[in-house]
């Protein structure tokens, strides 16, 4: 934590504060909608990281448990202030039910029970179920503390047990992808991360039933200088040639084919970035909007599911020389000031 006299930049992440809605849960089988938190760190960096290509081809619904452990890579930092697991898990029917045990270096994350869509088991906080095949997105923060400081990996296991038959076969128990998102502090880093982390079952497309598109507000982001911009955005059941956008405040950011299902499994998940520029940022409200809308692109998806899009803007902070410049300043424009009355 970098300090001069009393004042410390920690301070001021506290000060901006972080808003966040309430999270959704349950179901709908046109998409629940995403939810959005913003906030302000300092001394921090944005990691945004997903394995892909998880899903097998075959129904695995016969076995009992389905176990997905996968390592990411490790982060050197003082401290970590945020981090979330993000994955999507497959059912069969929404009226299935599965026990989904989430760990991150051996520790529990989550331990819930979802399906049986309309009822109690879809009620979990941070799920998001869509589609008549129970399609449950985990959106799960994850306690800072269980992650390695020390450029260690940190290893996220994901458990499917328990499952129930509400339909015709047990539980599917199938995944698409993991993604880990984690802020970090360094004292070294003497600056101040503004994000937005979204997450949840913004499912879209032109077939009947779907609304063509979900707009998110990112929150508003400082006017001051801008070192880093990035935006990213995690979809599944893209198609190349069946055209979808993203845009920022009006502006397309990757052309009008943005979900393609590129990947090597049958149902891979797209993970897309776009770096921004200080052009494409607002200090009011940031919109990103996912569309498959007629008024936005021809030949819209017919059915897409958005399930993650991470914003991280990075600013510098003055040294303490520079602050303590403009201190004096503002005073001896003060003085100045009250000398003319």
């Amino acid at each position: 934590m970098r300090k001069s006299g009393k004042f410390s930049w920690q301070w001021v992440g506290l000060f901006l504060g972080v808003s966040a809605a309430p999270a959704l849960a349950g179901f709908s089988t046109y998409g629940l909608g995403m939810d959005v938190e913003t906030g302000s760190v300092s001394n921090a960096a944005l990691h945004v990281q997903v394995v892909n290509n998880l899903w097998n081809s075959t129904s695995v619904s016969g076995s009992p448990t389905n176990t997905y452990t996968n390592d990411f890579a490790g982060v050197a930092c003082d401290n970590y202030a945020k981090a979330w697991l993000v994955t999507t898990i497959y059912g069969g029917s929404n009226l299935n039910t599965a026990k989904i045990t989430a760990k991150v270096n051996g520790s529990t994350v989550a331990d819930l029970t979802v399906g049986n869509a309309g009822s109690v088991n879809d009620a979990n906080a941070n799920v998001y179920g869509s589609s008549v095949t129970g399609i449950w997105v985990l959106s799960l923060p994850v306690n800072p503390a269980y992650l390695h400081t020390n450029g260690s990996a940190d290893t996220v296991s994901v458990v499917v047990s328990n499952k129930t038959t509400g339909a015709t076969a047990p539980f599917d128990g199938r995944t698409y992808y993991q993604a880990l998102v984690t802020i970090s502090q360094s004292t070294s880093l003497t600056n101040t991360l503004d994000y937005a982390f979204a997450a949840g079952g913004g499912d879209i497309g032109t077939s009947s039933g779907y609304v063509t598109s979900r707009t998110l507000n990112l929150g508003a982001i400082s006017s001051s200088d801008i070192t880093q911009a990035d935006l990213y955005a995690t979809y599944i059941y893209g198609d190349a040639g069946q055209n979808d956008a993203l845009l920022l405040n009006g502006t397309s950011l990757l052309g009008n084919d943005v979900a393609t299902k590129n990947g090597t499994a049958n149902y891979p998940a797209d993970f897309v970035h776009a770096g921004l520029s200080s052009t494409n940022l607002l200090s009011t409200n940031n919109l990103l909007k996912f569309t498959v809308d007629s008024a936005d692109v021809s030949g819209g998806e017919s059915s897409l599911r958005p399930e993650l899009a991470v914003l991280g803007v990075t600013h510098p902070v003055p040294e303490p020389a520079s602050l303590a410049v403009l201190a004096l300043g503002g005073l001896t424009l003060l003085n100045n000031r009250r000398a003319r009355k």
